[in-house]
């Protein structure tokens, strides 16, 4: 038998005895949750893939069916996505109290459940969001205002104050955004106790809007250094045990200079960050094409080796192991799922 023939039966070995069919209607359970379980235990930031593109509908319920899973297991309670700080105050401010009149969400169904599974638990139970990258002029106004206390501002902040409340919910362009978020970065920096006093609890998160280390102009560009930085300094304010994000594969892969890879060798995360990459085979959206390009390196064995064992419409397949036939693979991400012909 050749090397390549023993490698081949090696591979086929492992993924036989390592993959597990699963629908998001039911979620993990019975010996996928189990596996999960004993596999992310020891791990700070698990990070699914938004694998194909950001627009396939699957990922509302997928993500759902993670934090479910991981507030039930691990206790998780803070996750963080692909999102600015004014993004996120928005979001939570819809899971508190319902009213999202501030706010369009593109994610409707999957906030509208998280809300009525937040309902289900005391408040220091509840799952939150917190939004890493760049401030996104369709909520930037918004968060800001959503921040705004009733009273009055002091009157050194107050010209600032005004800037604000008079800013158009909707039609700020990234332009506008950027010239209205200067002016009031040139307030803080002169009057930082009076706005520190003025919003009150809510000060971290203004501070953060308008200091953002990235801007609108980002779009296309490399977020990972910033959204790593933003991450690291989150956990520095909660040190919760354990975080949940989804971001665009791109930003997952772990043998990537990405934001997985960034935080992976970072202090306190070295080691700890669980990537779930995920390959979207024959799905369609009507917003973009379907790539999966961030696998490209594997996608070939993705279809020769890995395909033929999934028989439902999503199949996961643990690759954490220590086996030296999974070991090219592992370096992408220690799970990788597949989903079937979804839109």
């Amino acid at each position: 038998m050749s090397l390549v023939t023993k490698a081949q039966d090696d591979l086929s070995r492992y993924l036989n005895a390592h993959h597990y069919s699963f629908s998001l209607e039911k979620g993990f359970g019975g010996a996928l949750a189990d596996t999960l379980y004993s596999k992310l235990a020891d791990d700070r930031l698990i990070l699914q893939a938004e694998g194909g593109s950001h627009y396939l509908l699957l990922y509302q319920r997928l993500e759902l069916a993670w934090l479910g899973f991981l507030h039930e297991r691990l206790g998780l309670v803070h996750f963080v996505g692909e999102a600015g700080t004014s993004n996120a105050v928005l979001i939570d401010k819809y899971l508190r109290t319902g009213d999202s009149s501030a706010h369009w969400l593109r994610k409707t169904a999957l906030f509208e459940a998280l809300y009525r599974y937040n309902a289900l638990f005391p408040p220091d139970r509840r799952l939150t969001m917190t939004g890493i990258d760049f401030e996104r002029s369709s909520t930037y106004s918004r968060g800001l205002k959503a921040l705004l206390p009733v009273q009055s501002p002091p009157g050194p902040i107050s010209a600032a104050i005004g800037l604000i409340r008079q800013a158009p919910d909707t039609g700020l362009d990234c332009d506008a955004v950027l010239q209205l978020n200067a002016q009031l970065k040139k307030a803080l920096a002169a009057n930082e106790p009076a706005f520190k006093e003025y919003f009150d609890t809510a000060y971290p998160d203004f501070e953060k809007i308008v200091r953002n280390n990235g801007t609108c102009k980002d779009a296309l560009q490399n977020r990972n250094e910033h959204m790593a930085v933003n991450f690291l300094a989150f956990d520095q304010e909660v040190r919760a045990p354990v975080y949940f994000g989804e971001f665009g594969e791109a930003h997952t892969v772990l043998k990537n200079r990405d934001l997985a890879s960034i935080i992976n060798k970072s202090g306190p995360f070295r080691g700890k960050v669980a990537v779930i990459n995920l390959y979207c085979y024959a799905c369609s959206t009507p917003e973009e094409p379907v790539s999966n390009w961030p696998l490209k390196g594997m996608e070939a064995d993705i279809i020769r080796y890995f395909l033929p064992l999934c028989e439902g419409d999503f199949t996961l397949f643990d690759l954490s192991g220590s086996d030296p036939a999974v070991a090219p693979y592992r370096a992408y991400g220690q799970f990788l799922i597949i989903a079937k012909g979804q839109h």
